[in-house]
Protein backbone atom coordinates (compact mmCIF):
# COMPACT_ATOMS: atom_id res chain seq x y z
CA UNK A 1 0.00 0.00 0.00
CA UNK A 2 1.52 3.32 -1.04
CA UNK A 3 1.55 6.48 1.02
CA UNK A 4 -1.05 7.92 -1.33
CA UNK A 5 -3.41 4.99 -0.74
CA UNK A 6 -3.00 5.47 3.00
CA UNK A 7 -3.74 9.18 2.55
CA UNK A 8 -6.87 8.34 0.54
CA UNK A 9 -8.07 5.95 3.23
CA UNK A 10 -7.46 8.44 6.04
CA UNK A 11 -9.15 11.35 4.28
CA UNK A 12 -12.10 9.25 3.17
CA UNK A 13 -12.60 7.90 6.67
CA UNK A 14 -12.36 11.33 8.29
CA UNK A 15 -14.83 12.89 5.83
CA UNK A 16 -17.25 9.95 5.57
CA UNK A 17 -16.60 9.65 1.84
CA UNK A 18 -16.87 6.30 0.12
CA UNK A 19 -13.29 5.46 -0.95
CA UNK A 20 -14.45 4.26 -4.36
CA UNK A 21 -16.10 7.62 -5.04
CA UNK A 22 -12.84 9.39 -4.24
CA UNK A 23 -11.39 8.00 -7.42
CA UNK A 24 -13.92 9.54 -9.79
CA UNK A 25 -15.49 12.98 -9.66
CA UNK A 26 -17.65 14.26 -12.48
CA UNK A 27 -16.66 11.25 -14.58
CA UNK A 28 -13.01 12.29 -14.33
CA UNK A 29 -10.78 9.36 -13.45
CA UNK A 30 -8.51 9.97 -10.53
CA UNK A 31 -4.96 8.70 -10.19
CA UNK A 32 -4.93 7.07 -13.58
CA UNK A 33 -2.26 7.70 -16.15
CA UNK A 34 1.19 9.13 -15.64
CA UNK A 35 2.47 11.26 -12.82
CA UNK A 36 2.74 14.94 -13.67
CA UNK A 37 5.94 15.33 -11.67
CA UNK A 38 8.62 12.93 -10.52
CA UNK A 39 7.44 13.04 -6.90
CA UNK A 40 3.74 12.82 -7.72
CA UNK A 41 2.86 16.14 -6.07
CA UNK A 42 0.53 17.08 -8.92
CA UNK A 43 -1.52 13.93 -8.40
CA UNK A 44 -1.70 14.55 -4.66
CA UNK A 45 -2.85 18.13 -5.25
CA UNK A 46 -5.48 16.88 -7.69
CA UNK A 47 -6.60 14.32 -5.14
CA UNK A 48 -6.91 16.91 -2.39
CA UNK A 49 -8.85 19.20 -4.73
CA UNK A 50 -11.23 16.37 -5.60
CA UNK A 51 -11.71 15.51 -1.94
CA UNK A 52 -12.61 19.15 -1.30
CA UNK A 53 -15.04 19.05 -4.26
CA UNK A 54 -16.65 15.91 -2.87
CA UNK A 55 -17.02 17.56 0.53
CA UNK A 56 -18.51 20.69 -1.03
CA UNK A 57 -20.93 18.61 -3.08
CA UNK A 58 -21.94 16.64 0.01
CA UNK A 59 -22.51 19.90 1.89
CA UNK A 60 -24.71 21.27 -0.91
CA UNK A 61 -26.71 18.04 -1.04
CA UNK A 62 -27.11 18.06 2.76
CA UNK A 63 -28.32 21.67 2.67
CA UNK A 64 -30.83 20.82 -0.07
CA UNK A 65 -32.14 17.81 1.87
CA UNK A 66 -32.43 19.91 5.03
CA UNK A 67 -34.30 22.66 3.18
CA UNK A 68 -36.76 20.15 1.70
CA UNK A 69 -37.35 18.50 5.07
CA UNK A 70 -37.97 21.88 6.71
CA UNK A 71 -40.47 22.75 3.95
CA UNK A 72 -42.26 19.42 4.47
CA UNK A 73 -42.43 20.01 8.23
CA UNK A 74 -43.85 23.51 7.77
CA UNK A 75 -46.37 22.25 5.21
CA UNK A 76 -47.46 19.50 7.60
CA UNK A 77 -47.94 22.03 10.40
CA UNK A 78 -50.05 24.25 8.15
CA UNK A 79 -52.21 21.31 7.10
CA UNK A 80 -52.74 20.23 10.72
CA UNK A 81 -53.64 23.79 11.73
CA UNK A 82 -56.12 23.99 8.84
CA UNK A 83 -57.72 20.68 9.89
CA UNK A 84 -57.97 21.86 13.50
CA UNK A 85 -59.52 25.16 12.43
CA UNK A 86 -62.11 23.28 10.35
CA UNK A 87 -63.26 21.10 13.26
Amino acid sequence: MTRLHVLVAVICKSTNINPSSAFTVSNKPFLRGTMATADGSEDINDFLLRIRELGDRRDREDEERTRKLEEEILQGRKERQARRAGQ
